[in-house]
């Protein structure tokens, strides 16, 4: 992924070229939620699946731990210490972030619009498309309207959901380190980056 480890910011936002995204800690567990209007055209499938709201939040993760009814102990042996498949889970989120996750950490930063692009192209590659270039739906979601999706590569102990969302926002241009596992790492890299720009943004 482009961008992954730099010390400071790639193609960094300025007054007049910058679009917002949000990045969501549920815990263990993070995410990050794109405005539909700014959805890339080969991302548009989203908006007609699930995204009808003004959000829409993307997470990835192992695909028996993420999609099971009930959180087992094998699942999470498997999760952590074999290569397991992964699945993508895409939800709309109908008002702002901060108020539909007000049990979530919700951290707000601006990116370019080079860097919103080639966010959304890292996340096109870890969809699985069928032949006319949509994602593949496996089931519903977790909460609210949301659906999880057939993903690209293996779920293991040092690859894992926060890792991945490390990755995308390293291709947006934040300086992320190339091996971030946890939640807590990935918001306080978040917040560090936010430290880093201009404060006239």
């Amino acid at each position: 992924m482009q961008g992954c480890g730099a010390a400071t910011w790639q193609h960094p936002p300025t007054r007049s070229d910058q679009q917002m995204l949000y990045v969501v800690s549920h815990g263990w567990h993070t995410g990050i939620i794109l405005p539909t209007v700014e959805l890339l055209p080969a991302l548009s499938f989203l908006r007609e699946d699930v995204a009808d709201g003004p959000y829409v939040e993307i997470g990835w993760g192992d695909k028996g731990f993420y999609q099971a009814p009930e959180i087992t102990v094998k699942l999470t042996l498997q999760a952590m210490f074999w290569p397991t498949d992964s699945i993508l889970h895409v939800v709309s989120v109908p008002e702002a972030p901060a108020e539909y996750f007000s049990a979530s950490q919700v951290v707000e930063v601006p990116v370019s619009r080079e860097g919103m692009a080639a966010l959304q192209q890292s996340v096109l590659a870890t969809f699985v498309l069928n032949d006319q270039g949509r994602g593949i739906i496996t089931q519903p979601g977790i909460y609210g309207k949301s659906y999880f999706y057939a993903a690209n590569g293996y779920y293991y102990l040092t690859n894992t959901c926060n890792r991945w969302t490390a990755q995308m926002l390293a291709a947006a241009g934040l300086p992320m380190a190339p091996l971030t596992l946890t939640a807590g790492g990935v918001i306080r890299q978040v917040r560090a980056a936010q430290l880093q720009l201009s404060p006239s943004l």
